[in-house]
């Protein structure tokens, strides 16, 4: 029976117990790499893991020198950022939802406007698509699957002194809070919120407002200001699509299941479609050699979802060009 792609320990992976980090980090160290290293590639592997290929999610399949490359392939560099300069406050256009003696705060309704306000900086929602077919998976992450809303807050007279980079080509700034990126998220249990500030060295996650402006206090009192912002056109229709052909897929995926095969961890259309030049290529050999009926049905039909998805894909980015 043929074994298609498979992804191990992705439980294990989840809840990464110091003991599993270590292992891997000991593994690296054998293979030639100094601990210190090793343990910021882990960690850094830690952040990012969820956005990657279905075939690099499994640290335990990584060697040292293909962990460096994933890390440095999916870190934001200064060849992904934008070039076109810094925002100029004075555009009327712009989505301004606040203005005071120390702070300005716009609204990035969509994609556009997270690379617009986020232009020279590492924030993963403001990376520019490597493709047309790529809405960028962190912003399709954060935007559409989470459903938050970004704001994008700029201290007046902002203190913006590099201190230079650190291990993974990130800024550092004397003083990260001059711009943060505030996310409103409206959840079952209410509003919720995180906060990214300019280093970009993760999250801080809160549960209620009081709790953010505890740690900013440069926002006290300006909870109304964050709110719920619903999808544009656009990313409505392209989320739309996507919860279509998720669905589709995890039929698919269940039915080859239940005649005792391995499918493939895809979790999402999109993570198919990212890399679909290379699954076709497999998927096509596999329908041309493969014994295995269940196999090559599975194939196929892998194989019409994928080109079904970019059709259907490409219409909606004509439509809203």
């Amino acid at each position: 029976m043929m074994r298609l792609i498979e992804t191990v320990f992705d439980l294990v992976m989840e809840a990464y117990p110091e003991r599993f980090v270590n292992a891997q980090i000991s593994r690296y160290v054998e293979q030639g790499a100094n601990e210190e290293d090793a343990r910021k590639y882990v960690n850094r592997f830690d952040l990012i893991k969820q956005n990657l290929p279905v075939g690099q999610k499994d640290i335990t399949r990584l060697s040292w020198n293909e962990l460096k490359q994933i890390i440095v392939d999916n870190t934001v560099n200064k060849r992904e950022r934008i070039k076109t300069g810094k925002v100029d406050h004075e555009d009327d256009n712009l989505d301004k939802v606040f203005e005071n003696d120390k702070l300005r705060i716009y609204l990035a309704k969509d994609q556009e406007g997270c690379i617009k306000y986020g232009q020279g900086y590492d924030f993963c929602i403001s990376i520019r698509p490597e493709s047309s077919l790529n809405r960028g998976t962190f912003y399709q992450h954060y935007r559409l699957k989470r459903n938050g809303t970004p704001y994008f807050v700029f201290k007046k007279d902002p203190n913006t002194k590099n201190l230079g980079k650190d291990d993974f080509d990130k800024n550092q700034f004397e003083d990260p809070k001059h711009l943060i990126v505030v996310f409103c998220y409206k959840t079952k249990v209410g509003l919720t919120y995180s906060v990214t500030n300019a280093n970009n060295v993760g999250n801080d996650e809160y549960l209620d407002w009081d709790e953010l402006e505890h740690d900013y206090s440069m926002l006290k009192g300006l909870k109304d200001v964050f709110v719920p912002v619903k999808l544009t056109d656009k990313d409505e229709a392209f989320h739309v699509l996507d919860k279509k052909y998720d669905k589709e897929l995890a039929n698919i995926t269940k039915e080859y299941a239940s005649t005792g095969n391995k499918p493939i961890d895809f979790r999402t259309t999109i993570s198919l479609v990212n890399d679909f030049d290379k699954y076709k290529e497999s998927f096509e050999t596999i329908v041309q050699s493969s014994s295995n009926e269940d196999s090559v049905r599975y194939c196929k039909r892998l194989l019409e979802l994928g080109q079904n998805y970019i059709s259907d894909f490409t219409k909606i980015k004509l439509k809203y060009k």
